[in-house]
């Protein structure tokens, strides 16, 4: 006999529910239930043991955390502080919490504080801290109040163009320098094991720099965080999906499981003419719809069908009745991370940059996801902080022109000498702009002042995706 989770307060023998379930499915894939038997559960994924006499499992183990991935912008204009584990707020410019799991399933909460360290060299330092009572430490990493753990301390260095450089390996703070120390008994997690994933690093991961973290003007933000890692859990509920026949479970710990497949197939009626018909009318409809059931495409027909477990593969097939049917993976081509950085002058007496222009590839459409500019102005300024810069992106969409308009700049004093001032003038956006296959993208960077010859860059990244 197996048994449900407690909270179903439930009985039943396992083969009546799957009978339960098998009418069930009846009832969902056709209204014709003489025309449909139901094939065992095909397992999947974890479930590999699954069958007919073994029930898919109620129970998840717990998963320690292994990696932690963020994204978003620290700012440009944030000063130079030293880390104080007695005073993490004001001795750092942003900060983020997140869970740690371990590998009994207990959620540990911890917070990431970031300080930028240097300048010069645009080097952010991110410190890791937890609850005392949770962690074993160094004596040194404790906080003064005995409540505080620093549990690791790592760095991130960025291009002049905020983009990010290299993510130093983390330093940890537990005897050894090994990893987490916890203190309920789970097993170590150890730096081997864990990964802090701030994006694609130009230098240490041979990356873009582009889809992480970026330290450009505008204020600190996070934009993304992920992570994996859970406790264990119970299953709580069950659905069966209506088009492709799986099984899906749901568990207390927020985890989505495949506990089975539930596959339809057609039997004859062996009576008379009347049941031969019907038996023939059957079939045509179950090759209808064995173009959408999953990994089956009917010879002969052309046009766009969707296939695959949960209707996530779509092939375009094209038959013509004579030559073998080609079947093309329209999702197969992924989409291509694309970037591009250009410089601006902008003329002594003159407000408005030269106009840039950027041609898109053929059959691919441009997607542009974030911006970033850059200027400097140097000389004797006055009124500095109302000096701003700003930039605007046109683009073709339907082929009719779309005219999208930046934010005003960010602007800051960056060096004093002699009585002149050099300031940085920083525009860094995330936006979502459509441009079609071979069209042009035009650029156009504008100032609200006229003094002075002055220089730039401006990025766009994103991707290109295919056309068909």
């Amino acid at each position: 006999m197996h048994q449900l989770p407690q909270s179903a307060c439930l009985r039943v023998n396992h083969r009546t529910a799957l009978t339960f379930l098998c009418f069930m499915a009846l009832c969902i894939f056709s209204t014709e239930s003489s025309a449909l038997a139901l094939t065992k559960i095909e397992p999947t994924n974890d479930t590999a043991s699954n069958s007919l006499n073994a029930p898919p499992p109620t129970t998840m183990e717990a998963q320690a955390t292994t990696i932690v991935s963020m994204s978003g912008n620290l700012s440009a204009g944030e000063y130079v502080r030293t880390f104080n584990i007695d005073d993490p707020i004001n001795t750092s410019a942003f900060s983020t919490g997140f869970q740690i799991f371990d590998s009994l399933g207990f959620g540990h909460d911890v917070t990431m504080y970031f300080t930028k360290t240097s300048a010069v060299n645009s080097t952010w330092q991110y410190n890791i801290m937890g609850v005392a009572s949770e962690f074993t430490v160094v004596a040194s990493s404790t906080s003064a109040d005995g409540l505080s753990d620093l549990l690791a301390t790592g760095t991130l260095d960025f291009t002049y163009m905020g983009l990010l450089d290299t993510e130093g390996t983390p330093t940890y703070h537990n005897s050894g320098d090994t990893g987490l120390t916890f203190t309920n008994g789970a097993a170590p997690t150890l730096s081997a094991d864990l990964t802090f994933n701030f994006g694609t690093s130009i230098t240490s991961d041979g990356g873009a720099g582009t889809d992480g973290m970026h330290q450009q003007g505008g204020a600190s933000v996070l934009l993304t965080q992920t992570q994996n890692g859970y406790a264990n859990g119970v299953l709580t509920a069950s659905t069966i999906n209506q088009e492709s026949g799986q099984v899906i479970g749901r568990f207390s710990n927020g985890q989505i499981r495949i506990l089975g497949q539930l596959s339809p197939t057609i039997f004859d009626i062996p009576k008379g003419k009347r049941e031969r018909r019907q038996n023939r009318e059957r079939r045509k409809k179950q090759n209808r719809r064995n173009a959408t059931n999953p990994d089956t495409v009917q010879a002969k027909q052309s046009g766009v069908w969707t296939v695959g477990q949960l209707g996530t593969w779509h092939v375009k097939i094209d038959s013509d009745y004579t030559q073998p049917m080609a079947v093309m993976d329209m999702m197969a081509a992924k989409q291509s991370p694309w970037a591009t950085m250009t410089g601006f002058t902008f003329d002594e007496g003159h407000n408005n940059a030269k106009t840039e222009t950027l041609t898109i590839p053929e059959n691919q459409r441009l997607v542009i996801e974030h911006i970033s500019l850059l200027s400097d102005a140097e000389g004797l300024l006055k009124n500095w902080d109302d000096q701003k810069v700003t930039a605007s992106i046109q683009v073709m969409l339907d082929n009719k022109p779309i005219i999208h308009h930046m934010g005003i700049s960010e602007t800051f004093v960056t060096r004093y000498q002699s009585g002149k001032k050099r300031i940085k003038q920083v525009i860094s956006e995330p936006i979502r702009i459509y441009a079609d296959p071979d069209s042009q993208i035009q650029l156009h960077i504008a100032r609200s002042y006229f003094i002075h010859e002055q220089t730039g860059t401006i990025s766009l990244s994103g991707y290109l995706e295919p056309v068909m």
